[in-house]
C-alpha cells in the first residue's frame, strides 16, 4: 500500500511543474510562440540524447550541459527545475527492468 504522502507529492510536483512552466513563459516574455520553440528545443535534446551515465546525477549533469548549447542559462535553469520536479519518476524509470 502506498504512503498517502505520496499523493502530496504528485499534487505537489504537478503544482511546481505549473510554476516552472510559468516561469519559463515569463522568461520568453510572454511570447508563446518562443516558449512553445524552447519547449520543443527542450524535447529535441532529450530524445536525442544516449543515456550512458549510470547515475541520475551524471544524467542531470549532461541534459544540463547540453540545454546550455540551444537555450540561455535563464530558461536552461528552468527546464531543468522542470526536470527536477520529475526525479522520482526519472529514477524509477531508470531503474525499471527493460521489457
Amino acid at each position: 500500500m502506498q504512503k498517502v504522502t505520496s499523493i502530496f507529492d504528485l499534487i505537489r510536483n504537478n503544482l511546481m511543474a505549473l510554476s516552472c512552466q510559468t516561469e519559463l513563459l515569463e522568461a520568453c516574455n510572454w511570447d508563446e510562440d518562443e516558449l512553445s520553440s524552447s519547449l520543443d528545443q527542450a524535447c529535441q535534446i532529450l530524445q536525442d540524447l544516449q543515456f550512458d551515465a549510470k547515475s541520475y546525477k551524471d544524467i542531470f549533469i549532461l541534459v544540463e550541459s547540453e540545454l546550455g548549447k540551444v537555450l540561455d542559462k535563464t530558461k536552461t535553469k528552468i527546464v531543468m527545475k522542470i526536470i527536477e520536479t520529475q526525479r522520482k519518476e526519472m529514477i524509477d524509470l531508470l531503474n525499471a527492468p527493460e521489457v
